[in-house]
């Protein structure tokens, strides 16, 4: 029963030696930094494939309130309005392109952050890695799409469903809690496909999976800890203003990049054992 705990604290102190060693502070400041400018271009990017499903806009975008605090939920959507009421679609259409490469460039960020954690420089081409990325992005455009779907109308089919077959109003219940782990079950998917196919190093799925879990976990604990707090407990909008939003935007993505390295240090460390 004594083996246990030396074995945690062994484990616990290299990932503790990983997040100093790796700089992974400083690591995802840079990595905040990419993603902020490449937040509202994939958002623009995302918003413009909405236009091909049955979803809105205004749906989509009411979907980050359970994410972002009320501040940045409400700056985010006056500039991505701003910028779509504000430029035609055929100029959007063709700005799209830059759009996309863009928005890729955040997912560049991740493979230097991922490389760094496995000691590995990057050897493949870089039209390979670019083309990657853009596919990426493509995917994660989808996903958050297939997502937003779910939440958006999966309360209304599973209702038609559970009506026309005569089920009771707990099934209803059960179906929307059902709806919820789909789409955690989607955004675990999206972090185990980066964390196998970003990194320059041969991986099998099963040495992705305990980082893929502790990211998902705690990318929605924090995210929802995040705006519950922000919402609750400060003045950052009565404090800076405007800026506000912009500040807590910048703080929400740090610890969003905080987690996704420190899903990979984790992967890392296990690996070496």
């Amino acid at each position: 029963m004594t083996l246990g705990k030396p074995k945690l604290y062994d484990f616990l102190k290299k990932l503790y030696d990983r997040f100093i060693f790796d700089e992974v502070p400083a690591l995802s400041s840079q990595l905040s930094y990419s993603l902020v400018l490449a937040f509202f271009p994939f958002l623009i990017f995302v918003l413009t494939l909405v236009g091909y499903t049955p979803l809105t806009n205004e749906r989509v975008l009411s979907g980050l309130v359970g994410i972002l605090p009320d501040a940045t939920y409400h700056m985010v959507i006056d500039i991505t309005k701003d910028i779509l009421i504000k430029r035609s679609s055929t100029l959007l259409s063709i700005s799209m392109l830059g759009t996309l490469w863009a928005s890729s460039n955040g997912i560049s960020a991740l493979i230097i952050a991922f490389n760094k954690a496995y000691n590995h420089a990057e050897s493949r081409h870089f039209i390979m890695v670019k083309s990657m990325t853009i596919f990426y992005t493509i995917g994660l455009a989808l996903v958050i799409i297939i997502i937003f779907f779910l939440i958006i109308f999966g309360e209304v089919i599973g209702k038609y469903i559970f009506e026309a077959a005569g089920y009771s109003y707990y099934f209803r219940r059960i179906w929307n809690i059902v709806r919820y782990i789909v789409s955690l079950l989607f955004v675990f998917i999206v972090i185990l496909m980066l964390y196998y196919f970003l990194p320059n190093k041969k991986l099998c799925f099963k040495e992705v999976i305990p980082g893929s879990i502790f990211s998902t976990i705690a990318w929605v604990g924090i995210s929802l800890a995040f705006s519950f707090y922000i919402n609750n407990f400060t003045g950052y909008t009565a404090t800076y203003g405007s800026i506000g939003g912009i500040l807590i935007l910048l703080l929400w993505l740090y610890w969003s990049s905080v987690i996704l390295i420190m899903g990979v240090e984790l992967n890392a460390v296990l690996v070496e054992k």
